[in-house]
């Protein structure tokens, strides 16, 4: 049969001829043009070639080659020749050549890369002036009055706290880099050949893959871009650029009829009849599957090579669903929808070479045939190493097979093996309809017979491939690897030598790859893909020839990359050398993943370290050592051809779309990506670093193409850098040259005249925008390449030319000032200073000169504004930068200081004067004036700190040693000269510090002047200098030492020196310090007199400024680490008038003088609250001291108790537990001194007596729950606690005497001052806990009659009376809040409070002693409770009869409200009794209820009878007088008996109905579960391993002979086995049995049932066999599972 998709509109061949390359432009000439000629060639019309023949296809193994350049190229080949093919890796030449694919013809007037050029420069992405700022800076705008306030000034003020202080605050600067380097990628290593898509025109489209907006794209830009950048115009920065394969495409795809006529070419006609694409493969050559079953075969120059497949095969196969490539590109396999392969050579594509039918569900089960079944779609094909007739397949159903596609005899000969899945059920599948032949490529048509029921985990592979060989040989190769992954669990199995699983991995169930949720068990979707090994860096390629002769070329090892879900995992493939003899000489090591935006849809590789990863929004470029994304292009999946083969595999209910799969449709080779859509067959290459510039290189986007140019060089990192070297200097190497040839391009572009006379720069604000973004982008450029002098040799002379000089010295003002450029000319900087003067912006010239190198400033100019302006810091900076002199600037700074100290010495006398009544200078000058400048003169210290340390002012960069020695020798010798000096020293005018003109001058007078001005300041100055080692060395010049400068400080601050007193106390007290510090810190250099020495121990002692005292104690702790003084006693009471405790507690320490180190601890204002924890130790350092000693460290500390208590909120509990501790006999003592205040003994004992309770009394005190009672308290304290108590909290009495363990229960002292306050609780309570139950009864009846009485008399005869609240202290008033009462009641609530107490008492007695174990012998329990409820009865009776309850708010009455429309208030009769409180009236009515609620909860009905009880009540009601009868109170106890039944009553009722309910749902549970019955989990009997099921499943098994003797052996865990004889099996046959086992004979009587039991857990025993394993192993009886 002839073939169908002969084409006869295709020409015939012509031999192979050079073709020109698809990036050749018009052919121009360049001999003699400028850069405007060159600029329009790149900005102008560019007309593509036409489409060329092509010649007969014979692939020969290698791919195209590339062609050479036939013409000259115009300004866009120039430009990309500029820019370079070195980002091209360096790849193998083939032999001969094929013809590349075209470029897509473009329009004219149209720049092909690029989208419409914008209409002005405006639109670049560094025109902003906020883009202009050197990076790490903050933003510096036009304005520079904001230049100012962004930049503070550098004044050096009075130090708040020098060297010279105690403490020092003076943090140390840190610098952190805020640069970041980034390796590039390593250079890749590829296979041999170059394909013909390397060609891929720069001029092709570099828009999104499916014409997205620019905006859609996410990769990253080096820096950031300014909102012109985003306007249409500026080229997308994409990560690819695409390709679409037009003459392809036309062959594959149905033209679309336009304007209604019809299509007529052979081409369009056989696009049409062969089918719509389904699958693509590219390998050499790229292979489509259509849904008609047919596949095209094409080269790489577009022609069509073949086609292969039949007319049967179309329509008996059905679709292409799968294709696969040879390793040498002469074999297709060919996977289809029905389950057929065929295996087609490429020299005979007309009919197969190999096929491998589709086999049916029976041929299996009869174990005749193994592979697909009929109807099943062929999903994944590959070849098995460079074999043509070894294929894996895999298809919808979860079956994959290994086909080995022999001959034998001349006859085929296929050996398939099944890699993984099961076959379908055979019932299921015979009821399965056939499937259909619609050729339909959605899927869902194409069914085959139906499979299994779907179980639990859906049963299908997501993706499979082979290891590919690579260009380098692994030990994996000789293993044959294929991966096959399903939704739960990648395969990886080995074919040779013998078929065997390597690895395997489950998806995590954590939601990224189970998308179904946390704890799914399965993914929906998955993809993976292999790197084969390729030659390691720096290997020796080897040739062709080389290789068959069995050279190996060390390869890199393989990877595996794969993907669940959202999230990538990567497996290395290592040889294992250690097992290597045992046949396993590769090792599997996963490394780490990453989780990517979206689900994850398609992965290929690109290089070792580069992959592509398709998601359904993007396609990303990840780099798998960062594990970042370096790029990512935007996508449109609905235009990708896609296939729904999986969705039947899972739950219904999730959409369709969640399972496409697209990687059919997503191909790399050779670094090439193609992508099979429903219009057109597209490639894309990565956009190289040169690519991307190129397009850059616009008038719109110049700054732009400039910034990603510096990003490269600087070490950035993205798609468009993978070929650049990731070695730093290699990178530069290859992009400094191409960043330099830009800049000049740029310069000349933006400078040109045609520019800016062709009206682009019409707008002022476009051409300011441009001129200042340029000059910015330019800086970070130069700055990248170490060139500055080009801005100001070429850049800064163009803006000069044109006139505007003012936009470059403004917008590189911010690099200045960064310290980024300094090396400016002197024009460029006298121009930028001179424009601060203009604009009296003297603060920023200030900072732009001593920012600038000095050899490059005008000192004239320079000199001149900053003397004017009083610019101290620029000033200082052009006398030692420029002029080198050192002592100018002390010679500016010390006349302004002899300004000031002149006009602060005649202040005072000028007061009232009038302003012209002085003569001199400094009347003329107000006080508000001079004041202002001294900022200024303290900047002479700031200069003399960083001069004498060796470092420049007022930058602080060190100065060279060279420098730095002249600076130091010139400023000590005029520092300390003794004399006045002249400026110049011939014929110069003296220099004067006096304060009167005419005066004499001091000696040393400059000296003298500072140290007048500030000592303080001075003396800091030096002591940061005398740590500097140029005092140490021998230098020539040096005339000074520390021993020198120390003796000069001395002399000119001594009083005979100073007669005027010229010098304060404080002053000396510095130099004190001075000296004192430097001491002991250079003894080597320094020595004093032990008399100088003395006096100046003294004068710091003496000193009585409390602001200096800690700075004087340092310094004196420093002073005797190097002198002791003769005079300790002294000396000890200088220190302690001088407030040094720390030097005493270290002298008192060394001497043992307990008493005083006590007293220093106590004196101490800095101890605080630690002085309990330095007592402490104090205590403990004193156990082995004397009596005596010890009595006065006693006595010291407890002179000290009242302040102790106030040490700290928590300060008395602390004092109580360190007398306890320490001082136990001394609590009496402690106590008298705490008399003052009742409130502080109170609370100091209950610390010692009741720590568990001593938190009530503060808040803030600690947890004292853990410390038990002090056994250490005599009994008059405690009896003085309990008179406190007594008088403080009553109601707390009966738990202290509870808990007391000294007996003062029973100690007639305590209970004589209980009953002296009245508690008279406490009394009967203390009477029962003797055992006098009846009369402590009495005395409640007393008591209680006595208060009632006592109640009735203050009601009757309305005495006020008041409670005596004892006041303290205001620091005691929180503490008092604690337990006293907190606000005055009335004398009736008292008494009633008093009377609840004895009655709770009383009620607790009558509980404890009517029943249980404490009952009393004297008396029932009847009696108990009648005497006590009689007494209760009688007292509310009689306080009801003269006070009845007051009247709730609600209640009251209109005669106790304000009548309507009157003026008066009708109060009540004053002879009427007083009612009670509410508070009062409360109490009194809950003390029956009280008592009855306890008698029922507490005492059962066997011990008190209710009823007699009621009963003996009402009969003593009846026989008090007629008067006093009432039997409202009986009411009440009734009704509460009653409601007490019925509430117990209720709340039985409940718990019944409740635990009944419970009860009933547990045992429904378990009457539910134990009728569920058990699962069985096998077929055969756990111990005879004989089926359970079917016709020999019945009751006990037949058993044969060695089954029974191993069943035997294995029970009994015998060794040997035994000689057995015949016995009766259980069924009639025989069984054998061991001889003398008579344990194990059956017996008539216990013959075992016939059933089947089922364990729990699922596994099954004949019960036969159960209850002989459980007879001989010992166990319990067990339960049948079922019969």
């Amino acid at each position: 049969m002839d073939d169908p998709v002969e084409d006869s509109s295709v020409p015939s061949s012509p031999p192979p001829q050079p073709i020109a390359s698809p990036f050749r432009e018009e052919e121009e000439e360049q001999a003699t043009h400028d850069y405007s000629t060159q600029l329009d060639q790149v900005l102008g019309n560019d007309d593509d070639d036409d489409e060329e023949g092509f010649g007969e296809f014979i692939y020969s193994g290698v791919d195209v080659e590339r062609p050479e350049e036939d013409k000259e190229a115009g300004y866009g080949e120039q430009l990309a020749e500029l820019l370079g093919t070195t980002h091209e890796p360096a790849e193998e030449q083939p032999s001969e050549t094929a013809v590349p694919l075209e470029a897509p013809s473009l329009p004219k007037g149209t720049f092909s890369h690029v989208p419409p050029v914008p209409a002005s420069p405006s639109q670049s992405a560094r025109s902003t002036p906020s883009d202009d700022t050197f990076p790490g800076l903050p933003s510096i705008s036009n304005s520079y009055q904001q230049q100012l306030s962004s930049s503070p000034r550098r004044p050096s003020y009075h130090p708040q706290i020098s060297r010279l202080r105690s403490i020092s605050t003076q943090q140390q600067q840190r610098f952190v880099s805020n640069s970041s380097y980034s390796t590039a990628l390593e250079h890749p290593a590829d296979s041999p050949g170059t394909s013909g898509f390397d060609l891929a025109s720069r001029r092709s489209s570099t828009s999104n893959l499916f014409d997205l907006p620019p905006g859609s794209s996410d990769l990253v830009t080096p820096t950031p871009s300014s909102p012109a950048a985003t306007e249409a115009g500026k080229p997308p920065s994409d990560t690819f650029k695409w390709s679409v394969l037009r003459r392809l495409s036309s062959r594959i795809y149905p033209p679309i009829s336009k304007g209604g006529v019809g299509f007529t070419s052979a081409s369009a006609t056989q696009a049409g009849l062969l089918g719509v694409p389904t699958v693509m493969a590219v390998s050499g050559v790229v292979a489509v599957g259509t849904s008609k079953g047919w596949v095209m075969v094409f080269d790489f120059g577009q022609n069509l090579r073949c086609v292969c497949g039949t007319e049967a095969i179309a329509k008996e196969a059905g679709p292409v669903t799968a294709v696969a490539i040879s390793q040498d590109h002469t074999f297709v396999a060919v996977g289809h929808a029905l389950g057929a392969i065929h295996l087609y050579a490429l020299l005979q594509p007309t009919k197969p070479a190999r096929s491998v039918p589709p086999t049916t569900l029976q041929l299996v089960l009869t174990g005749r045939k193994e592979g697909h079944l009929a109807g099943s779609r062929i999903l994944h094909l590959g070849f098995i190493g460079a074999r043509h007739t070894a294929i894996v397949s895999s298809d919808d159903t979860g079956l994959a097979f290994y086909h080995s596609l022999g001959k034998v005899l001349m006859l085929a000969s296929t050996d398939i093996i099944r890699m993984l899945g099961r076959y379908p059920d055979p019932h299921s599948a015979s009821q399965s309809p056939r499937a259909s032949n619609s050729p339909v490529i959605d899927g869902a048509a194409l069914n085959g017979e139906a499979r299994s029921a779907k179980s639990k985990k859906p049963s299908t592979i997501l993706d499979m491939a082979p290891l590919p060989l690579g260009p380098a040989h692994h030990s994996s190769d000789s293993h044959s690897l294929v991966a096959l992954l399903t939704p739960t669990k990648l395969v990886i199995v080995g074919l040779k030598p013998t078929p065997r699983t390597w690895w395997r991995a489950t998806p995590a169930k954590d939601g990224i790859e189970t998308p179904g949720g946390t704890g799914s068990e399965y993914s929906r979707n998955g993809v993976l893909s292999w790197w084969p090994s390729v030659a390691k860096d720096g290997a020796a390629p080897v040739a062709a020839a080389s290789k068959e002769k069995g050279a190996v070329v060390p390869g890199e090892d393989p990877m595996l990359a794969f993907a669940w879900g959202r999230r990538v995992r990567l497996v290395k493939l290592r040889k294992d050398v250690q097992s290597a003899d045992k046949g396993v000489d590769v090792e599997f090591a996963e490394g780490e993943g990453w989780v990517c935006d979206h689900m994850v849809l398609g992965l290929r590789w690109y290089n070792s370290r580069v992959i592509f990863v398709l998601t359904p929004h993007h396609v990303d470029v990840f780099d798998i050592v960062t594990r970042e994304r370096i790029g990512r292009d935007s996508n449109d999946l609905h235009g990708i051809v896609s296939h729904d083969y999986y969705s039947s595999a899972f739950d219904a209910s999730r959409p369709s779309s969640d399972s496409l799969s697209y990687s059919a449709s997503f191909v790399t080779h050779k670094k090439k990506l193609f992508l099979l859509t429903l219009t057109d067959i597209r490639v894309g290459a990565i956009l190289s670093w040169a690519d991307r510039i190129l397009a850059l290189m616009q008038p719109g986007t110049i700054l732009d193409a400039i910034e990603i140019t510096t990003s490269y060089l600087l070490g950035q990192v993205d798609a468009s850098t993978i070929a650049l070297p990731e070695d730093p200097v290699e990178r530069r190497e290859i992009v400094e040259p191409k960043l330099r040839e830009i800049l000049g391009a740029s310069l000349e572009f933006v400078f040109s005249e045609d520019r800016l006379r062709d009206g682009s720069h019409s707008d002022a604000a476009t051409m300011q925008a441009l001129f200042e973004g340029l000059v910015g982008t330019c800086v970070r450029a130069c700055l990248a390449t170490g060139d500055v002098d080009w801005l100001f040799d070429d850049l800064y002379e163009r803006y000069e030319q044109n006139g505007i000089e003012a936009i470059f010295l403004e917008r590189i003002e911010p690099f200045v000032l960064s310290g980024s450029v300094h090396a400016l000319p002197p024009s460029v900087s006298q121009r930028l200073i001179a424009i601060h003067e203009e604009r009296g912006q003297f603060e920023a010239a200030q900072r732009i000169i001593w920012h600038v190198d000095p050899e490059f400033i005008d000192i004239n100019q320079a000199l001149k504004l900053c003397q004017r302006e009083k610019l101290y810091d620029a000033l200082i900076y052009v006398y030692t930068r420029s002029m080198h002199d050192f002592v100018a600037p002390l010679v500016e700074l010390l006349a302004l200081v002899r300004k000031i100290q002149r006009h602060r010495k005649r202040r005072p006398r000028r007061i009232g004067d009038d302003e012209g009544s002085e003569a001199d200078e400094g009347a003329s000058i107000s006080a508000q004036d001079v004041e202002a400048t001294v900022p200024d003169a303290y900047k002479v210290f700031a200069y003399l700190s960083q001069a004498l340390t060796g470092l420049s002012y007022p930058s602080k960069e060190p100065l060279s040693y060279e420098e730095g020695v002249k600076a130091r020798n010139a400023i000590y010798a005029f520092l300390f000269s003794g004399s006045t000096l002249s400026r110049p020293e011939r014929g110069g005018q003296p220099i004067l510090t006096s304060d009167e003109d005419g005066s004499d001058e001091p000696p040393y007078p400059y000296l003298r002047l500072l140290l007048r001005f500030d000592a303080e300041a001075t003396l800091d100055s030096l002591d940061l200098a005398f740590e500097e080692s140029y005092l140490d060395d021998d230098i020539p010049g040096k005339t000074l030492d520390r021993q020198r400068v120390v003796d000069l400080l001395l002399e000119v601050m001594s009083a005979a020196s100073s007669p005027d007193d010229a010098f304060s106390p404080i002053d000396r007290t510095f130099l004190h310090i001075f000296v004192a510090r430097n001491l002991p810190k250079y003894p080597q250099y320094i020595s004093l007199r032990p008399d100088v020495l003395h006096q100046i121990l003294v004068g710091l002692a003496e000193d009585l400024d409390q602001s200096t005292t800690d700075d004087r104690q340092l310094a004196a702790e420093y002073l005797l680490s190097s002198y002791t003084p003769s005079d300790s006693d002294a000396i000890i009471a200088l220190f302690e008038r001088a407030g040094f405790f720390r030097i005493l507690r270290s002298i008192y320490r060394g001497e043992r003088r307990w008493a005083a180190l006590a007293s220093t601890y106590l004196r101490d204002p800095d101890v605080g609250a630690d002085v309990f924890a330095f007592l402490r130790e104090t205590l403990k350092l004193a156990t082995k001291a004397s009596e005596k000693q010890k009595e006065e460290l006693a006595e010291t500390i407890l002179e000290a108790v009242p302040s102790l208590v106030q040490a700290d909120e928590a300060g008395l509990q602390q004092t109580a537990e360190l007398v306890d501790s320490y001082l136990p006999s001394h609590h009496a003592e402690v106590i008298e001194r705490l008399s003052s205040s009742a409130w502080r003994q109170f609370a100091y004992l209950r610390c010692l007596l009741e720590p568990a309770f001593s938190d009530d009394l503060s808040s803030t005190s600690a947890p004292s729950k853990d410390r038990a009672p002090s056994t250490r308290v005599d009994t008059p304290q405690r009896l003085q606690y309990l008179s406190l108590l007594c008088t403080h909290e009553p109601e707390h009495v009966i738990r202290y005497l509870d808990a007391d363990n000294a007996g003062l229960a029973n100690d007639q002292a305590a209970l004589k001052i209980c009953e002296e306050a009245e508690v008279y609780d406490a009394l009967v309570w203390a009477m029962d806990r003797k055992g006098e139950t009846k009369a402590a009864l009495d005395r409640v009846d007393e008591t209680l009659e006595l208060r009632t009485d006592l109640l009735l008399e203050k009601l009757l005869h309305r005495e006020q009376e008041e409670l005596i609240v004892e006041e303290e202290e205001d620091d005691e008033e929180r503490g008092e809040r604690g337990f006293a009462r907190r606000e005055a009641t009335a004398p009736a609530d008292a008494v009633l409070d008093q009377i609840a107490a004895i009655s709770k008492v009383a009620v607790q007695i009558c509980v404890k002693r009517s029943s249980g174990p404490e009952r009393t012998k004297d008396m029932s329990g009847e009696d108990l409770w009648f005497r006590l409820l009689s007494s209760l009865v009688s007292t509310v009776r009689a306080v009801r009869a003269i006070a009845p309850a007051p009247p709730r708010p609600s209640d009251r009455s209109s005669s106790h409200r304000r009548t309507s429309g009157a003026s008066i208030i009708l109060h009540d009769d004053p002879d009427e009794p007083q009612p009670l409180s509410l508070h009062a009236s409360d109490t009194l009515s809950s003390l029956i209820p009280t008592a009855l609620s306890s008698l029922v909860s507490t005492t059962s009905s066997r011990d008190v009878s209710f009823p007699n009880l009621v009963r003996r009540l009402i009969e003593s009601n009846a026989r008090s007088p007629a008067a006093d009868r009432s039997y409202a109170e009986f009411k009440a106890i009734v009704t509460s008996m009653l409601d007490t039944y019925v509430f117990e009553g209720d709340l039985l009722s409940l718990t019944s109905k409740v635990s009944s309910q419970d009860l009933f749902e547990h045992v429904e549970i378990l009457k539910v579960e134990r009728e569920k019955g058990w699962r069985a989990g096998g077929e055969c009997c756990e111990d005879c391993a004989q089926p359970v099921w079917g016709p020999q499943g019945q009751g006990s098994p037949p058993m044969t002979r060695s089954a029974s003797v191993d069943m035997v052996v294995k029970t009994m865990g015998m060794t040997g086995r035994p000689r057995m004889k015949k016995r009766p099996s259980l069924k009639g046959k025989e069984v054998d049995w061991p001889e003398g086992e008579s344990a194990f004979a059956p017996q008539p009587v216990l013959a075992p049932p016939r059933g089947i039991v089922i364990g729990r857990d699922g596994r099954l025993w004949h019960e036969g066999c159960r209850l002989l394993s459980l007879s001989a192993g010992g166990g319990q009886p067990y339960r049948m599972g079922g019969r």
